[in-house]
């Protein structure tokens, strides 16, 4: 079980992953996993650097013929850490239950796909339907949820219910009530808003740009794994991927693995974005 962490402070895209030894690191890595069956990570850490940490990173192909995309290899986990400042929630060890929260009405088919997956295993699924602000905290509270799931209309650092809300609301709401993992099928969900109007940048106080989206916002909440969109989430794209994740999540427990098995549909995709399912850790 190896793991590999990239650095991109102060690197371009290119000299971050394929330096010529970081090309032969993880040439020689692959190598050994592929011998022996084993698992390779590759962690993105960013350190607040913020125009390298809105790149589609899981774009990344292998350097070699035939590229092949890195975070589609059997064994390979592509992820973002973004290290907890706090130390997260211990929270209660009960039965897995999921918050499935619906904002838009095109991402009915999805929603009712990872429902009956999780009825099917006998677990207590939770719906809501266009919910305001307090509704949605009013039923985090009821928790701890294992996963919470939404499925709406988005922006960078914006998710769009009956009441929108910014990325530092749904974190604040989300401490402490999700066991698990958030999924996020929200259209530019792992991005954040470059500006660069000084003014714009200094109506923040929650630290660098880095962490201003949606996705980084729920990791400092204490949420173990987030995944999130790095453009757009087509509704197709959605209602073939995400159930993929939750049937393999219920089937391991492994938040991970789920991920790794759910981003062998991207080859299915029909628009070709790719940019989908980044996958944030602690």
């Amino acid at each position: 079980n190896y793991q590999v962490a990239f650095n991109s402070i102060g690197l371009s895209w290119g000299e971050c992953i394929f330096q010529p030894g970081i090309h032969a690191q993880l040439a020689v890595t692959q190598h050994e996993v592929n011998g022996c069956s084993g698992e390779l990570h590759l962690q993105l850490e960013f350190g607040g650097e913020e125009d390298l940490a809105q790149l589609s990173w899981e774009l990344l192909r292998e350097p070699s013929m035939p590229h092949r995309f890195l975070c589609t290899r059997p064994g390979v986990m592509l992820t973002r850490r973004y290290p907890c400042t706090v130390r997260p929630y211990k929270l209660a060890d009960t039965p897995k239950q999921l918050l499935l929260v619906l904002g838009a009405q095109e991402g009915a088919e999805e929603a009712n796909e990872v429902k009956k997956l999780w009825e099917a295993k006998d677990l207590e699924v939770r719906l809501l339907n266009t919910p305001g602000g307090f509704e949605l905290y009013a039923a985090l509270k009821e928790g701890p949820w294992d996963v919470m799931h939404l499925i709406t209309h988005g922006d960078p650092e914006l998710v769009r219910l009956k009441d929108p809300l910014n990325a530092s609301q749904l974190a604040t709401i989300a401490t402490g009530n999700v066991r698990a993992a958030v999924l996020l099928s929200v259209c530019n969900s792992a991005s954040a808003k470059l500006s660069n109007e000084r003014g714009d940048r200094d109506a923040y106080d929650r630290g660098s740009l880095a962490w201003r989206g949606i996705a980084p916002a729920l990791i400092g909440a204490g949420v173990p794994d987030v995944l999130a969109w790095t453009n757009l989430a087509y509704v197709d794209e959605c209602a073939r991927m995400t159930p993929r994740w939750h049937a393999h999540y219920l089937q391991t427990g492994d938040a991970l693995k789920a991920t790794q098995m759910a981003r062998q549909a991207i080859f299915t995709a029909e628009e070709y974005s790719f940019g989908w399912l980044a996958h944030f850790t602690g």
